[in-house]
């Protein structure tokens, strides 16, 4: 009845609570329903739980952890799935086989890194894989919008750089198709050493290539010819 407050228990079936004649709590077969505004001090969820609103979690002054994902399982993974309606398109995902934590965009659907506030997205993961910073839709598997790259190898040991072969890196052939920070007098990483099995080649020209200076694999430091054969 409007306005009624109360508790209505039944003989093997729900109990039910009403607020000014509102349903706002009761048991069903499968747990417990709640309409409303509910504020609890611990929960524990062993199922599937649905909630209609916002989810507010008030730790006050605690710094540990607000929420966790309990599993037993050592195989597969554990995972928070983002739903539009019916219809799966993301995950965040603990995956006990591989021990890494995943971002997963499912079917077409790529992954965005944002910071300060909607709207500013720094990173671009599209399905084909690709990865953009500072764009949206990056051409290749590394695309890079509005600013510089820095490979830092002035203080290091050993060969570092660019490597254009897989397999061909600082403990396996570096020298074979490389660019790297060299030390040539004995002081400082403050040269560069590029190297090439097949020669390096100089070209000029607008979305051609126009072959001006070669230097071959023996050495030979040819201007305007291709071969010496």
């Amino acid at each position: 009845k409007s306005g009624a407050n109360g508790v209505i228990a039944r003989y093997e079936g729900a109990a039910e609570l009403y607020h000014n004649g509102n349903l706002k709590f009761a048991t069903t077969s499968q747990g417990i329903d709640v309409t409303g505004h509910s504020e609890l001090d611990n929960v524990n969820v062993s199922g599937t739980s649905t909630f209609g609103g916002a989810v507010n979690i008030d730790r006050g002054s605690a710094s540990d952890i607000a929420l966790v994902v309990n599993t037993t399982s050592t195989t597969n993974a554990c995972r928070i799935g983002f739903n539009e309606s019916g219809t799966r398109k993301g995950e965040i995902a603990y995956s006990h086989d591989n021990d890494l934590l995943e971002l997963i965009g499912m079917s077409g659907n790529g992954i965005s890194l944002i910071t300060n506030g909607y709207g500013n997205e720094r990173v671009r993961i599209t399905s084909a894989g690709d990865v953009g910073i500072g764009v949206t839709t990056p051409n290749t598997k590394l695309d890079v919008r509005g600013g510089s790259i820095l490979v830092d190898a002035f203080n290091t040991s050993g060969d570092h750089g660019i490597f254009f072969r897989a397999g061909f890196i600082p403990s396996s052939n570096p020298y074979n198709v490389s660019i790297l920070a060299y030390d040539h007098s004995g002081a400082n990483k403050d040269g560069l050493s590029i190297n090439a099995y097949d020669g390096v080649s100089f070209c000029t020209g607008s979305n051609t290539r126009n072959q001006r200076v070669l230097i071959d694999q023996n050495g030979k430091f040819l201007v305007g010819i291709h071969t010496t054969s």
